[in-house]
């Protein structure tokens, strides 16, 4: 049995001899142990260009800021050892590849394993013919979209409300806008295509209706009183109110509180819905004593 310190790392040799019915038994091995002491560590290696996804072959070259640091590299999936390749020029890539990479130096631990994958094909490209505006309510469609590599195509939409999505059929919700987006990721023979997106006008099929709001002349209140404000909409929709922030007055709902002496600005709204247009907002001036 011997045993050796290299770059940092303990290593032991061993043959081990039994004898045996009819013969000898013999087993050679190696065993590793590190980091080492206190050793700083090698840096680790650097790639250039950065892993990535490449439509034409790559020239990959490796470095590492460690002085007389040595890289050993394999291409095969195994991690590397100093029984490994050595890196003495870059290395070229023509169809997808993972590298992975050690440096190591004298008086140093080895650095950690560098790791990255160059996935290599054609580009795609992706064909979404525009949609024409819709009327809701109305029925769902089939999307159309297709990539110049005839591999299947994805769709998703802008989670805002007004559509959802379901294999390539979209729904529509909501009148406003609706996002749908294509896209296709590739596989080991293509590159992903770029995404693409278009944005479908969902129109309402009848126009809002006008509402009015009715709101009746509040009479001079006193300080420190309450009232309850009671406008209503031609559409029966509820009414909101807001005040003119002039420290006389407070709301909370529909309830006004009269604070200080002057004027109290109220103000009634109705915003519509799907079916009507916002109301005109009308507003009083209450004298308060």
């Amino acid at each position: 049995m011997t045993g050796v310190i290299d770059n940092g790392t303990a290593e032991i040799e061993y043959t081990y001899d039994q004898s045996g019915v009819g013969g000898v038994v013999a087993c050679v091995g190696e065993s590793s142990y590190g980091p080492i002491g206190t050793n700083p560590a090698v840096a680790t290696p650097t790639f250039s260009p950065a892993p990535g996804a490449y439509g034409l072959a790559q020239s990959v070259t490796l470095a590492d800021t460690t002085p007389g640091a040595v890289i050993y590299y394999t291409t095969n999936g195994t991690a590397p050892t100093i029984q490994s390749a050595v890196y003495t020029g870059p290395i070229q890539i023509s169809a997808t590849t993972t590298i992975q990479a050690i440096a190591v130096a004298s008086d140093s631990n080895n650095s950690a394993i560098a790791a990255g994958t160059y996935f290599y094909g054609p580009t795609q490209s992706l064909t979404f013919p525009p949609i024409p505006t819709q009327t809701y309510p109305t029925g769902p469609i089939v999307l159309s979209a297709t990539a110049s590599s005839n591999l299947p195509v994805t769709f998703s939409v802008v989670p805002n409300g007004n559509c959802s999505v379901s294999g390539s059929t979209v729904t529509f919700l909501n009148e406003g806008n609706c996002g749908v987006i294509a896209s296709q990721a590739g596989n080991s023979s293509y590159l992903g295509a770029p995404a693409v997106g278009q944005i479908i006008l969902v129109n309402n099929a009848t126009p809002p209706k006008a509402q009015t709001i009715s709101f009746n002349a509040i009479p001079a209140q006193s300080v420190g009183h309450t009232l309850l404000l009671s406008a209503t909409a031609s559409s029966g929709l509820p009414v909101s109110y807001v005040i003119v922030p002039n420290g006389n007055c407070s709301i909370a709902g529909s309830t006004v509180t009269f604070l200080n002496q002057g004027v109290c600005g109220v103000v009634a709204t109705q915003g519509g819905n799907t079916a009507y247009a916002p109301a005109v907002a009308v507003g009083q001036a209450i004298s308060v004593n």
